[in-house]
């Protein structure tokens, strides 16, 4: 697969449910477009790890899907995500970032699970993320590259 198709694929996902922004602030000092992402632990659901960092991903581009439960845009994305993460697995990992606990972001999952086939795995309970790319709306999305 060439990083054209990639790009095609993922842009028609962004198309409709996401909002991009190129300048972004962390806690002490503002995050622009090529600047070194700080390597944030994440707390996960559904994922073959409980925790990751950032760098865990190395190698892939990164795309740190915000959502909330209450989110109908946000929560019908998943079955696109999960879509995607599969054809690009080895390029791209879309990872859903919620600032809601496991016990309001797992009942979504479940039933996402039950009723599309979707186990999708989401970041929970996520502060620091919030405060490195802050933003007002959601779905919100940001890129990391390779790294």
């Amino acid at each position: 697969m060439s990083f054209e198709n990639i790009r095609k694929g993922i842009v028609l996902l962004l198309l409709g449910n996401f909002f991009v922004v190129c300048i972004v602030n962390a806690q002490t000092k503002s995050i622009t477009v090529g600047d070194k992402c700080p390597d944030v632990p994440m707390k996960l659901i559904n994922y073959q790890q409980p925790e990751l960092k950032i760098s865990d991903f190395k190698g892939k581009i990164v795309i740190l899907d915000f959502w909330a439960t209450w989110c109908k845009p946000c929560v019908e994305s998943f079955v696109k995500i999960d879509s995607l993460n599969k054809i690009y697995a080895d390029k791209v990992q879309i990872m859903p970032v919620a600032y809601e606990d496991v016990k309001k972001v797992k009942p979504i999952l479940d039933k996402l699970e039950s009723v599309f086939n979707v186990k999708s795995p989401s970041v929970v309970n996520d502060i620091e993320l919030q405060k490195i790319f802050p933003h007002t709306i959601v779905p919100h999305c940001v890129w990391i590259d390779r790294g």
